[in-house]
């Protein structure tokens, strides 16, 4: 959206100057790890073969643990590097967020597909603690900034389906 808007106020702007910029002010000394953490996304997003074929590609498709592994690792870096500087900290915990969320979606989905593919019961219950984690951030956080209408749903399906499988209804 930044840099739309800013090229709607300037349609000759250079945009990749305008995306460094971005994330400068954004996140200050940690500027470049982030960059890297959205590139990593981008890039795996971008080479997944039913990209060229689909309008979409599904996150849980795209992003894979390596992926997932790499843009942590980024993070992490960008926060070493913002340790002193207020602000941009104050911005990467709200941008946490969304990774957690990220992370524990993805495996999530990807773990209950390896379980209903194999039977195996460890990957249900892997998929089932990640659903149920995943549950606890967005009531721990209010939401976490996203949408509940739209993850509500589908992490009751998640939970719900994983419990009856694996027989564990009654548990809860």
């Amino acid at each position: 959206y930044y840099l739309m808007y800013r090229l709607a106020w300037d349609v000759e702007a250079d945009s990749a100057e305008l995306i460094d910029d971005f994330y400068r002010d954004l996140f200050g000394p940690a500027a470049a790890d982030m960059r890297n953490v959205y590139d990593i996304f981008r890039d795996a997003y971008m080479a997944h073969p039913s990209g060229r074929q689909a309008p979409y590609v599904s996150d849980v498709a795209a992003y894979t643990e390596p992926v997932l592994q790499a843009a942590r690792r980024s993070f992490e870096r960008a926060k070493a590097r913002a340790a002193n500087h207020p602000q941009a900290m104050a911005r990467l915990e709200f941008f946490e967020r969304g990774l957690e969320v990220t992370e524990l979606w993805c495996r999530a989905c990807q773990d209950r597909a390896a379980y209903q593919n194999t039977g195996s019961p460890v990957l249900g219950r892997r998929a089932l603690f990640q659903f149920r984690e995943l549950k606890e951030l967005f009531a721990r956080t209010g939401g976490a900034g996203f949408s509940m209408g739209h993850w509500n749903p589908a992490l009751e399906e998640g939970i719900g389906g994983l419990e009856k499988s694996l027989g564990l209804e009654a548990q809860g």
